[in-house]
């Protein structure tokens, strides 16, 4: 019985003809050094991720604090040229400032504010007003009108939630400083009309006599007749 050729030259052939090529096998070793060092630098680039969100969030709850209305526009289309232009028209007591939704219902969740939480769905500009409110919401106002711009969509007073119109009428009420102005005016025109009243008051009383000095004149005519 003939062996077959195959099976011979399997038998003579060297075990090392075998073995398996390293090189083909193995991967570099530069590749699996390259593995922690990408961790570590992706796991770098979260870190600072996050800390960026917390400073953004935290400078957010800080303007709250100092401000008494918030309202929003839509940011979609507006250029950074735009909204530098925009920062510097409204009054400096007023924050222009964009949000990301997501840190934006970080910074509101229970507070005065949350209410603005309707308000955060696509891209938006946040404006918070300390004390302004008239100068804020014209400036925007005259703004939108010269670039087409959407109107304010919304915003929270006094822990009420409003519309772009309710903003707008707030801002229309009298300012404080314009309420001082109006009580310290009308405070300096008292003591003048008291001293009109007053020095008005010996006329009266003169004219007052003259008139009973005449009606008694005239009684005793009658008598007399």
């Amino acid at each position: 019985m003939s062996t077959p050729a195959f099976s011979v030259a399997a038998s003579v052939a060297p075990r090392s003809s075998f073995t398996p090529n390293r090189a083909l096998c193995s991967r570099p070793r530069r590749q699996l050094a390259a593995r922690p060092a990408r961790r570590a630098a992706v796991s770098m680039v979260s870190e600072v991720n996050i800390d960026k969100k917390r400073e953004k969030v935290a400078l957010v709850k800080e303007s709250l604090e100092n401000c008494q209305m918030l309202f929003a526009t839509n940011l979609s289309g507006l250029s950074v040229a735009q909204v530098y232009d925009l920062r510097q028209r409204v009054p400096k007591t007023t924050k222009c400032m964009t949000v990301k939704n997501t840190l934006m219902r970080r910074a509101i969740e229970d507070s005065e504010w949350a209410s603005a939480h309707e308000f955060t769905v696509g891209s938006s500009l946040w404006f918070f007003v300390q004390d302004d409110f008239k100068g804020s919401v014209e400036a925007f106002e005259k703004f939108a009108k010269d670039l087409k711009r959407d109107p304010i969509i919304g915003g929270v007073y006094d822990g009420q939630k409003c519309d772009g119109e309710g903003i707008k009428a707030i801002a229309a009420l009298p300012s404080k400083q314009e309420l001082i102005q109006k009580i310290a005016v009308g405070i300096r025109m008292v003591p003048t009309k008291v001293a009109r009243s007053v020095k008005a008051v010996p006329t009266k009383v003169a004219v007052a006599i003259k008139l009973a000095v005449a009606d008694e004149s005239k009684g005793d005519e009658s008598a007399a007749e």
